[in-house]
């Protein structure tokens, strides 16, 4: 079979960064609205929001946040404390957030395998990875993910391939966090705050 039929199929201008000195403190803001969408599970959640108090925000630190600032309309750009830059929106250049949360899976899978691949296939295999969805229209979600790992397996046998592929599952398995988040859903909270300067 050719490579890609043996593809591993597995699971502007106001800038303020919000970290540290940089970030204005709590008692800056007013906590105007706070929404709580609950379990992923729970489908009626998210149309029943539940007020929560300013004591349920997660303080961003440079390890567990984003952001991003407005640049125009329906468009941002988000930023890391490592200094990347990506342009979200739907216009030419940018990446709707869906698309960043296909891309996120799909990289979650390979960089949590790459060692596994690296080992069977060389340090410097050559590779792309195809994040492909279906949509539930009516609910406004992804209903599937299928990640698709697409490099050249021309030199491996069956069993090599075989031991390859659970190798790699087990891999992203363990380590996928945005796979993990995905598969077992999350609580998620919406903070509307007040940042008067």
């Amino acid at each position: 079979p050719d490579s890609a039929s043996r593809a591993i199929g597995a699971v502007g201008g106001h800038r303020r960064s919000p970290w540290a000195a940089e970030r204005p403190q709590h008692s800056r803001f007013r906590l105007a609205r706070s929404v709580e969408r609950h379990h992923a599970h729970n489908p009626q959640s998210w149309h029943h929001h539940a007020m929560s108090s300013s004591d349920d925000m997660i303080t961003p630190t440079e390890t567990n946040s984003v952001w991003a600032e407005r640049t125009g309309t329906r468009q941002y750009l988000g930023h890391n404390a490592r200094g990347a830059q990506v342009r979200v929106g739907m216009g030419p250049g940018e990446f709707s957030p869906g698309e960043l949360l296909k891309i996120a899976l799909a990289t979650c899978n390979t960089l949590s395998a790459d060692h596994r691949l690296a080992k069977a296939l060389g340090e410097d295999f050559e590779a792309n990875v195809i994040c492909a969805t279906n949509k539930n229209e009516e609910e406004e979600r992804y209903s599937d993910f299928d990640v698709q790992i697409v490099t050249d397996l021309s030199a491996l046998s069956d069993e090599q391939l075989a031991t390859l592929t659970s190798r790699v599952v087990g891999a992203i398995e363990r380590s996928c966090t945005v796979g993990h988040t995905l598969d077992k859903g999350s609580g998620v909270r919406l903070h509307l705050l007040d940042d008067a300067d």
